[in-house]
């Protein structure tokens, strides 16, 4: 029996940018690929909103300041905050939209998992969000998916345990069956997140 499956389907938002997407009413899971010189609009929504660069250099505006983001820089930004994009070459990226508690902060990490191994925890009472980098080839990494959860890697990657080996294609949202013990033994970023 599988213990993960695909769970989205690509679609275009406009000329130049594709989503895969899942919707629910207290979150929105997208991986997005955008074509260099696509501009997104500034807008504003109730959902705080966390953002991974996998792929390519975009600037992002939140309010009337302007960050500069490349592969492997994340940002933690609350709802209801004016934001917009710029993309300065093609891009892959995911972004989390969550609904919680009003609060003030907004961060923005730049090159923030640039360690050969790094594991970045966000947890809130929505979500609790994962994300692993590992570096070195020939190495083994043990996690746990839990059931439910969802997850989104920069290549494609092998997990397998003593019964199952899965290959998951590169930028697409899977979510776990059930809660699985595996292993992964290719370099790379993989998100996990899970929606409480």
């Amino acid at each position: 029996m599988r213990f993960i499956k695909e769970a989205a389907n690509e679609i275009e938002i406009k000329k130049g940018f594709r989503q895969i997407s899942i919707k629910e009413n207290r979150f929105e899971i997208l991986v997005n690929r955008v074509q260099q010189g696509v501009i997104l609009d500034k807008h504003v929504h109730a959902f705080s909103q966390f953002g991974y660069c996998f792929k390519g250099v975009f600037a992002f505006t939140i309010e009337n300041k302007t960050y500069t983001m490349k592969e492997n820089d994340n940002y933690d930004m609350k709802g209801n905050l004016e934001h917009g994009a710029d993309f300065i070459t093609d891009i892959i990226a995911l972004d989390l939209k969550y609904i919680e508690a009003p609060r003030s902060e907004c961060s923005i990490i730049m090159n923030g998992l640039s360690k050969q191994e790094a594991i970045y925890t966000f947890e809130n009472e929505t979500i609790k969000l994962r994300v692993l980098k590992t570096k070195e080839l020939n190495s083994l990494y043990e996690i746990v998916c839990e059931a439910n959860e969802y997850l989104v890697m920069d290549q494609d990657i092998s997990l397998f345990n003593n019964e199952k080996n899965m290959i998951l294609d590169k930028h697409k949202i899977y979510q776990a069956i059930h809660t699985e013990k595996v292993f992964i033994s290719q370099s790379g970023v993989l998100i996990l997140i899970k929606i409480k």
